[in-house]
């Protein structure tokens, strides 16, 4: 890892000081956990997307506590998601320091369905599952 880390600094991709900043046993400990490797297993199919932005539109009454139908915009960058079996699977890192999966669950349950609509519509696949992984757990979180 420290190899890779070396390269992003010669790359001008990483500063010296954000690769000092690297935990590289927390990306270890996810690279090595069930979901890195469901997610190595993509990547090597070609199956694993990064960093999917959208755009899209949503009645205001379905966003906050109004009687209209007049759309909302909402963007957002979608962490990863990766195909299995003809459907996706949706993953967002969470780097919260909270040690509660609860908390995570409740403040982001929200914003992945939103996400998980926005796949749906840029793929036209079923959304079959979605993950937080938190950094700080060091687990995925089914949500």
């Amino acid at each position: 890892m420290e190899y890779w880390l070396e390269q992003f600094v010669a790359e001008k991709q990483y500063t010296q000081e954000n690769k000092n900043l690297v935990d590289t046993g927390m990306i270890w400990e996810f690279l090595q956990s069930g979901m890195g490797k469901r997610m190595a297993k993509a990547q090597a199919a070609g199956m694993l997307h990064k960093e999917q932005q959208f755009v899209m539109g949503v009645p205001a009454r379905e966003v906050g506590p109004v009687d209209s139908g007049e759309l909302v915009v909402i963007q957002g960058i979608i962490d990863a998601y990766f195909e299995e079996d003809g459907e996706l699977v949706l993953v967002d890192y969470k780097t919260d320091k909270t040690r509660s999966s609860r908390i995570l669950l409740e403040h982001y349950k929200r914003q992945l369905d939103y996400y998980e609509r926005a796949l749906s519509q840029m793929t036209g696949k079923k959304v079959r599952e979605k993950w937080i992984y938190s950094l700080t757990l060091q687990r995925a979180i089914p949500c």
